[in-house]
């Protein structure tokens, strides 16, 4: 049986210009705090990774993005999803890594939302 992993965490994702106009020590923090929500989102426990999988990311805005921004804007969050590692220490473990061997595909899909109510919703599935 294959596993599946679906959560929402309350602000849509940034975008990639927002991205990399911040500090490392920025980033670091919005991962951190990305991280928290991630955890609070599916609960804690003990999980195996996913060797193999299929992202689905909806980020719900008011505003509606290009693609390049919506796609490069996801780092933050899939960093979270990965095995912790030295490099990686707010890694969840949800996925092995999130590199095309493990990841077979990543679909993040813009869907228009009331301003105020943005928030990210994510869908991880196992391959078989």
């Amino acid at each position: 049986m294959t596993r599946m992993t679906r959560f929402e965490i309350p602000e849509p994702t940034l975008l990639l210009n927002d991205w990399q106009r911040m500090h490392w020590s920025q980033r670091r923090r919005y991962v951190r705090t990305l991280s928290w929500m991630v955890r609070v989102a599916i609960g804690v426990g003990g999980r195996t990774p996913m060797e193999r999988c299929y992202i689905t990311i909806e980020r719900h805005s008011a505003g509606l993005p290009d693609w390049d921004g919506l796609y490069g804007g996801m780092k933050g969050l899939l960093d979270c999803l990965v095995m912790q590692s030295k490099r990686n220490p707010h890694g969840l473990g949800l996925i092995r890594d999130d590199n095309p061997n493990c990841v077979i595909s990543l679909t993040a899909t813009p869907v228009k939302a009331p301003r105020g109510e943005g928030k990210t919703v994510v869908t991880i599935r196992e391959a078989a």
